[in-house]
């Protein structure tokens, strides 16, 4: 998936319609799913929840749910509140909801939220194994960039992506035609987009010195990767010199 589908933002149309699972389908959930499913509703039904925390709620659902023809807008996400960063982080426990769990993941990491740090920790070091439905791809696709947001805020996000990108070399799992060496630059290439996200240019420094160290700088693919790596340091100075805002959020023409 190429990166600008995630990192876009202004919105299609209007928001899916999700019917609440019945009484029969919710016993069918693991006891995870069903317990923070139930927090979530209870939290945003409680008696004692504020308008804006129901209002918070509403709009966490319509930004996991919607249909973004330019990728999650980045002002609403970062308009997210701590009710609407519980919710999505609660959906990202449901394994039904998975339909929905990538546009999930980009809106935590826009939110540059601290409660959204440890959802995408949950998710970066549950790897999963064997091939991938094609949902569960746009969620290990989402995941670089959404620590790369958060990590303007967050250096323990940062040092997560960079784990990962040490660490992608060797996938446990597969998508199509996408294994072994092939995967390999895919997620290669995603997480140093992600690493031009941050607006930190010393990060970008620090993956070369460790790809120098390693010694992965000689492969066939290098005058390709080296383009990458220059686009990503394009962008990196770009959110250092305007902002994430003027660089991410998507304006009329």
């Amino acid at each position: 998936m190429a990166p600008g589908g995630l990192l876009g933002s202004r919105a299609l149309e209007g928001a899916v319609r999700v019917r609440w699972p019945g009484t029969t389908a919710l016993r069918a959930l693991c006891p995870l799913a069903r317990l923070t499913l139930a927090l979530g509703l209870a939290f945003a039904f409680a008696p004692g929840a504020s308008a804006d925390e129901a209002a918070d709620v509403a709009h966490a659902r319509t930004l996991a749910r919607s249909h973004w023809f330019h990728g999650v807008p980045y002002a609403a996400a970062r308009a997210l509140r701590p009710a609407g960063i519980r919710w999505l982080a609660a959906l990202l426990d449901d394994p039904r909801e998975v339909a929905h769990h990538a546009n999930a993941v980009i809106a935590l990491g826009m939110s540059e939220h601290p409660l959204a740090l440890e959802p995408l920790q949950r998710l970066a070091r549950s790897e999963p194994r064997g091939e991938l439905t094609r949902d569960a791809y746009r969620v290990r696709m989402a995941l670089p960039y959404a620590l790369g947001h958060l990590a303007r805020v967050d250096r323990r996000a940062l040092e997560l992506l960079e784990e990962r990108l040490d660490r992608d070399a060797s996938a446990t799992w597969s998508y199509g035609q996408l294994r072994g060496e092939r995967l390999r630059r895919q997620l290669e290439r995603s997480g140093i987009s992600a690493l031009g996200i941050t607006g930190q240019q010393a990060a970008l420094d620090a993956f070369e010195a460790r790809r120098a160290l390693a010694g992965r700088a000689a492969r066939a693919d290098e005058p390709a990767l080296r383009r990458h790596i220059a686009a990503s340091r394009e962008l990196c100075e770009r959110v250092s010199r305007e902002g994430p805002a003027r660089v991410f959020e998507r304006r009329p023409r």
